[in-house]
This record gives C-alpha cells, sequence and structure tokens, in this order.
C-alpha cells in the first residue's frame, strides 16, 4: 500500500499517537497513579484533562503548519479551540463522576443522549460566534455563508433547537453561482430526505450502547472515581479507533448513493462541483483500492463519477459524526481522524465530504 498523501500519513500517526498513549496508559493505570497522587478530584481531574489535551498540543501546531495555506494556519486559533474543549470535558467529566457513582445504566444511557445534543446545540449555535456571517434564504432553506473560514472546511447542515441551517464555506463564495447552488441541492436534499437526520439518530444511538458497554467495564474494573474518569478516556479513545476501522464503508456506500441521484439532476454539474471540491482536500483524484476502503470515509473522484451501484444500507458520513459526537465520553480521536488534523474547524464541523 502507498502512503502517498500526506494528510493520511499525518492523519495515521496522529490516531496512532492517541492509540498507543492509551494503551500505556491502561496498561500502566496512569488513572490508578493520579488517583493515589491526589485524591480530590477538584485538583486532580483539571490537571490531567489539561495534560491529556496539551499532550496533542505540539502534533496540531506542527501538522496545521505543514498542512495548511499560511493564512489558514493559526496557532492561537488550535490553542483557542483546544481551551474550548478542555472546559467542555471539565463539564463532562463531573457528569460522568456522578454517573460512575451512582453505577446507574440508565443515568449512563442518559447522560450519553443529552451530553450528544448539547454537542450538536453548540455545534449549530458557533458559526454566528466564530465566523463574519451573512444569512438568506434557499428554497425555503436557512443559509449561512461564513465570509471568512478557512479553504479546508466543507458545507454541513447544523441544527441549533429545532432549526436547520445550511453552512457555507468560503471556498464556495467564491465559485460561479451555479455550482454552488448546485453543491446546495446536495444538501438540501439530505434535508428534505431525512439522510442527515438519520445519521445523527443513528450515531447517537450506537455511541449510547458503546458508553454503556464502557461503563459497565468501567464500574467492575476500578474502584476510585479518578482512576475510572481517566481510564474511561482512554477506553473512549480505543473505541473510537474501532469505529474508524469499521464505519467508513457505511459512509462511502451513502455518499454514492446521494452522488446517484446528484448526477441524475446534472451530472456536469456533479463533476465539475467534485473537481472544486477535491483541489481544496486531498488531491486525489484516484486511490489505491485497499487505502480507500480502510482509511477514507468518502469514495474518490474516480470512485464516485464511475459508480453505478445503488447500495441497500448507507449513511453518508456516519464515521465522522460518529467518532465527533463520542467526544461526549471525553475522546479526542476526532482531532486527528479523516483529516481533521491540524484543522481546528474542522474539530467542531467534520467535513462532510
Amino acid at each position: 500500500m502507498k502512503f502517498n498523501n500526506k494528510k493520511l500519513s499525518f492523519g495515521i500517526a496522529y490516531v496512532g499517537l492517541i492509540v498507543f498513549c492509551s494503551l500505556i496508559g491502561i496498561q500502566f493505570n496512569i488513572g490508578n497513579f493520579f488517583s493515589n497522587k491526589f485524591s480530590d478530584t477538584t485538583y486532580a481531574i483539571p490537571l490531567y484533562l489539561f495534560l491529556y489535551l496539551s499532550c496533542t498540543l505540539p502534533v496540531d501546531i506542527l501538522v496545521g503548519k505543514k498542512l495548511n495555506k499560511a493564512k489558514d494556519n493559526s496557532v492561537k486559533r488550535i490553542i483557542v479551540y483546544n481551551s474550548g474543549f478542555l472546559l467542555f470535558f471539565l463539564s463532562c467529566s463531573y457528569f460522568l463522576l456522578i454517573v460512575f457513582h451512582k453505577k446507574s445504566y440508565l443515568l449512563m444511557i442518559l447522560y450519553s443522549i443529552l451530553i450528544q445534543i448539547v454537542i450538536l446545540m453548540i455545534q449549530g449555535l458557533l458559526p454566528r460566534l466564530i465566523f463574519h456571517t451573512s444569512r438568506s434564504k434557499y428554497k425555503a432553506n436557512e443559509i449561512v455563508e461564513l465570509k471568512n473560514s478557512p479553504d479546508y472546511l466543507t458545507m454541513n447542515i447544523v441544527r441549533f433547537f429545532f432549526k436547520t441551517q445550511i453552512i457555507v464555506p468560503k471556498i464556495w463564495l467564491q465559485e460561479k453561482r451555479e455550482n454552488y447552488l448546485f453543491h446546495i441541492e446536495r444538501f438540501i436534499l439530505s434535508i428534505r430526505e431525512r439522510t442527515n437526520l438519520s445519521v445523527i439518530l443513528t450515531s447517537v444511538a450506537v455511541n449510547s450502547l458503546l458508553s454503556c458497554v464502557l461503563f459497565n467495564i468501567i464500574i467492575n474494573h476500578y474502584q476510585e472515581p479518578i482512576e475510572q474518569l481517566i481510564n474511561f478516556s482512554f477506553l473512549s479513545n480505543l473505541t473510537s479507533f474501532v469505529c474508524i476501522l469499521i464505519l467508513p464503508k457505511l459512509s462511502q456506500q451513502g455518499i454514492l448513493n446521494t452522488d446517484t441521484k446528484m448526477k441524475a439532476l446534472n451530472k456536469s454539474y456533479f463533476e465539475e462541483n467534485l473537481g472544486i471540491f477535491e483541489q481544496h482536500q486531498d488531491k486525489n483524484i484516484t486511490r489505491e483500492k485497499v487505502i480507500e476502503s480502510i482509511f477514507y470515509p468518502v469514495p474518490s473522484v474516480n470512485s464516485r463519477i464511475n459508480n453505478t451501484k445503488k447500495f441497500a444500507v448507507g449513511l453518508p458520513n456516519i464515521s465522522r459524526i460518529t467518532i465527533f459526537l463520542f467526544s461526549s465520553n471525553l475522546s479526542i480521536i476526532f482531532k486527528g481522524v479523516h483529516g481533521n488534523a491540524g484543522k481546528p474547524e474542522n474539530w467542531i464541523f467534520p467535513p462532510s465530504e
């Protein structure tokens, strides 16, 4: 297998580092070390989470410098986003400590569902807080144009309570109006057919089930609260890694099913838009089949153009959304997986393609 893609290579190294550190943490029970050193969670948990995120901070900065355009590379933004996740993880930690103390599977399910909903609400709120935006309507759908977004950001669907919005990054505002609107049609289709909603509901359900499995392991193998929380974060990283290997196929099939419908609308614009998208992403028109089937939730340009199959089961982007929402369990795999390494906006708005 040839790893001729710099972004993929950095992503594999990044995820590999997190998995390796998580395995070491479990093997040597770093949670027990923290528990013995700090009996009070008031100090132990913030310190652990600070170190936890700080371990990946140098990698974030290095990879951002290597992969991003100069205008999209910002150490300050990387630090700010990491700080935001530190505060979020800190909030989650104290809820998790209550759940571990009660040893209630029902509470674990409620925690998992509610925090994932909170994550989606935060995602829906952030575009207006971190970007210069303008709003419009197209075919009764709310469009939020991001005037100062990085070039690596993709169009996406976000939700805030019952409001669904399509966010449009700056790169699409610079293209021909026809290409811009045709790409928006893809997301309108996903909203109309409730494909995106199905993916989110499936991700929340899968994550809630996996959370209960991890919860069972934690309460039966570890006794001290600090030890439980730290090992829970390590196990969550390993679980996310397994999802990376299993879910891309479902994601690919879902994307190819949507592609079939978009080709039927206008094959010429469909192919043009793939080229526009790819010039800001991997710049891989084709890939080795083995590499593509394992590491990519989105098929290559050639695979998408040449595909004629209709798949019975497909959930576009389910791998990225599932791993993103698993941050509710303190997993940080989402920072490095599927082209997110060094791209802090992608940590909050996982690439849709």
